[in-house]
Parts: structure tokens; C-alpha cells; sequence
């Protein structure tokens, strides 16, 4: 689901697309995005209808989403599997996104702005530091995989 949401950020005007991030005084996102004009977005990825009604549990982030928290994105999707939530059930300040049985986004509902506030550059600098994390710790999996191979050839 985070690939087929990553295809269609990418191809829709979000610069840089991230799976599990963390922004600073943020929950974790499922997929963060940051669109080509400075905006974090939220895609909270819901499997099943019990997932959705559970995601209450994370405290207060549904009310400081709900009153356009600054430190919060500027967008909030839940992102399913069609089907999966009706839209009767999602809150106001969030969006609606489908994904089908194909790998096709659908856009049931558009999320509303929340704030107006773009990334500032403590969340592009742990977004950095995530990215370059990440990419060495594949690079050295890599490496300790070709040097094993090395090793019992």
C-alpha cells in the first residue's frame, strides 16, 4: 500500500515522499509527504475497519489535527483499501483515499487545509538525517551480504 501511495504522490506534485517518519513534535506517519510548495501531508495506511477505529487510541492527536495543530500536517488522509471505510465514518478534517485491487489511488475526498504553516527546517533536517540513516544501513546490509558470499565461495 506505501508503494502504490508513493507512485501516485510522486506522479501528483509531492517533491519528497517518506514511509515511517517521524516528524519533530509529531506521531509517526505512515507515509509523510512534503508537496512541491512546502506542505507536509499526513497518509494514515488503515487495513481494516477495526485498524480505523482504534486509531483514537494515539492520545490527542485527532483533536489537535481537528483544530489545525501547526505542528501537525497541513493535510491529513486515511489511505484503504476500497471499500474499507465509508466516508460517513471519517472526520471532517481529514481526506479520504482508496486504493484498488489494481494499485489505482482514488481520491474520495479531498482533505482540507489545516493550517498554513510549511515544513520548517527541523523536520526537513530529520527527514535528511532518516533518509541518509536508512540508506546506510542498506549499504552496509549490502556490503556484510557480498563479503559473507566472499567468505563461502
Amino acid at each position: 500500500m506505501q508503494h502504490a501511495l508513493w507512485r501516485h504522490l510522486r506522479d501528483s506534485g509531492h517533491g519528497l515522499v517518506a514511509p515511517n517518519f517521524t516528524p519533530p513534535h509529531w506521531w509517526e506517519c505512515d507515509v509523510y509527504s512534503i508537496t512541491e510548495m512546502g506542505y507536509a501531508m499526513e497518509h494514515e495506511i488503515k487495513t481494516c475497519r477495526g485498524d480505523f477505529q482504534r486509531d483514537h487510541l494515539k492520545g490527542d492527536k485527532h483533536e489537535r489535527l481537528a483544530r489545525g495543530d501547526a505542528e501537525g500536517p497541513a493535510a491529513f488522509y486515511f489511505t484503504c483499501p476500497q471499500g474499507v471505510l465509508p466516508l460517513a465514518v471519517v472526520p471532517a478534517w481529514a481526506g479520504l483515499r482508496e486504493i484498488t485491487i489494481a494499485g489505482r489511488i482514488i481520491t474520495v475526498r479531498r482533505a482540507p487545509i489545516l493550517h498554513r504553516q510549511k515544513v520548517g527546517t527541523e523536520a526537513l533536517l530529520r527527514l535528511a538525517r532518516t533518509f541518509c540513516g536508512r540508506f546506510w544501513q542498506l549499504r552496509e546490509g549490502r556490503a556484510l551480504l557480498t563479503f559473507a558470499r566472499k567468505e563461502a565461495a
